[in-house]
């Protein structure tokens, strides 16, 4: 869908179907991205089937995924463009694992498994460090995209940049009555902790969309050039 987005923009509204116009999407770097998502989409696809090595194969894919996104952007237009790279698809994976996680703990936590609170209580202690990794690697970007504190808000980039880190603070928020409060007292087998565990998911799931509305605001709109821009 996004690569049709792309060449109904650059066809200016004429024939998506021009032999030309697809040469030249496919053969640029949002081409690259394409081909790279695909490849990686395919993978996590043999999940499905009883393919040996799928898990590790569709793990590989999910990486693949979120390289794609390092193919083009802000990652291939500023410097330290390689570190710039390997921070994004480093954020992106986490923040896979952190969101993608939040559907199957509501369910979790409003079903009847007994296991339910000893599972809950392990996937806290594993997301912990893939928290910190995920804050630490995002604000590591936004210093290396930006670069000079005076700077943040000459593009509405850095105004996007800060509704994302606001809504991802709300997060870390709801997230810590997680970890410290509802899951201890699931533990506990305290009346309602799974349904109030279900509603912060919910919560953390809601939140999520506007931060990856505000991430997709972001995307068209680069930073003030501080003399690390790469000549085009």
């Amino acid at each position: 869908m996004a690569l049709v987005v792309h060449a109904g923009v650059l066809s200016g509204g004429g024939d998506l179907l021009a032999a030309r116009l697809w040469e030249a999407i496919l053969a640029s770097r949002i081409g690259d991205a394409f081909w790279i998502r695909l490849a990686g989409l395919a993978a996590i696809a043999l999940l499905a089937t009883s393919f040996p090595i799928a898990p590790p194969l569709a793990v590989a894919g999910a990486f693949a995924v979120c390289a794609s996104y390092a193919a083009m952007g802000h990652s291939m237009l500023y410097r330290p463009r390689q570190e710039i790279a390997a921070l994004l698809v480093l954020h992106l994976a986490c923040v896979s694992f952190w969101v993608g996680s939040l559907l199957p703990l509501t369910r979790l936590a409003r079903g009847r498994d007994l296991e339910a609170p000893a599972i809950l209580a392990s996937w806290s202690r594993l997301a912990r460090p893939i928290v910190l990794v995920l804050v630490a690697s995002g604000i590591t970007l936004a210093v290396l995209m930006v670069r000079r504190l005076d700077l943040l808000y000459a593009t509405a980039y850095g105004w996007g940049l800060t509704v994302k880190i606001l809504l991802v603070a709300v997060m870390l928020a709801l997230a810590a009555r997680h970890a410290f409060v509802l899951v201890p007292a699931a533990a506990r087998g305290e009346r309602g902790a799974g349904e109030r565990l279900a509603a912060r998911s919910d919560s953390r799931r809601g939140l999520a969309l506007l931060v990856f509305w505000a991430a997709a605001e972001m995307v068209p709109i680069h930073p003030l050039d501080a003399g690390h821009r790469i000549p085009s």
